[in-house]
């Protein structure tokens, strides 16, 4: 059996299947991070100059909401462990004086004092519960004079969510 190639008609074909796989890049739908823009929309609206601190597992994760949050007018920062003492403070430093939001992984939130800050989301979650506290604690100290909030973004059919399920399950065990 011979077959015949139409190189031109493939090439047409190939270039019509990846501009409607540019078009659908384009449009993904990022609930997590919508429902951030949500968030920080509301609060904005009861609180001008509220701060926020958002934490996230990875670099790449923290990149990207900067990214994002810089493109829609947010004056935002970034904290991770790579960076040394003076970059550390010079964050801190414009997080509190100008600075809505700091978006820090947990090798960069450790030891923070940040009581100008009193919300807390929490973009990605730890598999351990005692990093949640202390992510929490970051904002939630002697000094800080409003309530503290904090936000757990998990989204459902994830592996996280179940795991989150079964902490709280022997959570509850002990607790009994």
């Amino acid at each position: 059996t011979t077959y015949s190639l139409d190189v031109k008609k493939e090439i047409t074909e190939l270039e019509e299947i990846l501009s409607i796989a540019t078009q659908a890049e384009k449009q993904i739908f990022d609930i997590k991070l919508e429902t951030l823009l949500d968030l920080l929309f509301k609060v904005r609206l009861e609180e001008s100059d509220a701060k926020f601190l958002v934490f996230t597992e990875f670099k790449a994760t923290q990149n990207y909401l900067k990214e994002k949050l810089v493109e829609r007018g947010y004056n935002t920062v970034i904290l991770n462990g790579s960076m040394d003492l003076d970059e550390r403070k010079a964050v801190l430093k414009k997080f509190e004086k100008e600075a809505d939001i700091m978006i820090s992984t947990d090798a960069g939130g450790e030891g923070l004092n940040l009581q100008f800050c009193h919300i807390v989301i929490n973009y990605d979650m730890p598999w351990n519960p005692m990093k949640v506290e202390q992510r929490i604690g970051r904002v939630d100290r002697i000094g800080q004079t409003k309530d503290v909030f904090a936000f757990n973004f998990i989204l459902e059919e994830t592996i996280e969510n179940r795991v989150r399920r079964v902490l709280e399950e022997k959570l509850e065990i002990i607790f009994r």
